[in-house]
């Protein structure tokens, strides 16, 4: 087991993830880390900050075009360019921890060791009524603070059969819950628009955690991953105060901590950080 954290920019950091990268020299400096950015991005700010606390920073660039806005860095981190670097390293799990991230205690071993192909806090969706729903309607899970195992998603990639199977997709227990009609729509398109894994990719436009986490779950590449109530021991993001109560502790980290509940929850947790 090999892991590395991977940390996708395309600016210098502002104040804020300044603190998130701060606790994340404190806490996982001791992996192998790499910057992920833009051929033409300065990165000296990173690379002075790590420099206080004595650690070195690696660097892999990427084309600018997949750091111009969201859906271009979607179609980074679907892209096999950007897993077969890591491969290519001898890593058998990445770490995406985006700037907005925040970690709180190094689990990352005994979570690479459950045998998971994909872990991300659970998306618990815009109603803060689904955090209390015992259909509990959560998706596993959110990219922003994700591991990922690299043989499993080069699995996909590399791929020869089908990618969907209408028999499968068509009996698939989500089928039955309206939170998944449209991913099981989204679905029964790609099958008949190009089936093939490169065919799929091609066709897909969405948020790639959503590729990942949600619409492989319907084909014959799914990913392993926690249910949600485990995957809340990982991480949170929108809720935190409901899910706090929920579990009665902290997850080993979460994401999107300056932009839900900041004052009323995060902050006097990230202060004493």
């Amino acid at each position: 087991m090999k892991i590395a954290i991977v940390i996708p920019v395309y600016r210098t950091p502002n104040r804020w993830e300044k603190i998130s990268l701060r606790q994340f020299c404190k806490v996982l400096g001791q992996y192998d880390h790499y910057l992920i950015a833009p051929d033409n991005l300065d990165t000296s700010a990173f690379q002075s900050l790590w420099a206080e606390y004595g650690l070195s920073l690696y660097e892999e660039r990427f084309a600018p075009k997949y750091f111009k806005g969201l859906n271009e860095y979607n179609q980074l981190c679907l892209s096999h360019e950007y897993y077969v670097r890591f491969l290519a390293g001898g890593y058998s799990h990445m770490l995406i921890y985006q700037p907005d991230a925040f970690i709180f205690k190094d689990d990352l071993s005994k979570w690479c060791s459950k045998g998971y192909e994909y872990i991300g806090a659970p998306n618990v969706g815009k109603a803060r009524q689904n955090v209390y729903s015992p259909a509990m309607p959560m998706r596993v899970g959110n990219g922003g603070f994700s591991l990922r195992s690299i043989p499993a998603f080069m699995r996909f990639f590399d791929g020869q059969k089908p990618v969907f199977n209408l028999w499968h997709v068509l009996t698939s227990p989500l089928i039955r819950k309206p939170n998944y009609w449209w991913i099981v729509a989204k679905a029964l398109k790609l099958r008949f628009t190009g089936n093939t894994p490169t065919e799929v990719l091609a066709h897909w436009q969405g948020n790639e955690d959503d590729f990942w986490g949600c619409l492989l779950a319907l084909s014959e590449y799914a990913l392993s991953r926690p249910v949600p109530e485990e995957a809340l021991q990982f991480a949170f993001d929108r809720f935190p105060r409901e899910l706090y109560a929920r579990i009665g502790h902290l997850p080993m980290g979460c994401h999107a901590w300056h932009k839900y509940e900041y004052k009323e929850f995060w902050k006097p947790i990230i202060d004493k950080a």
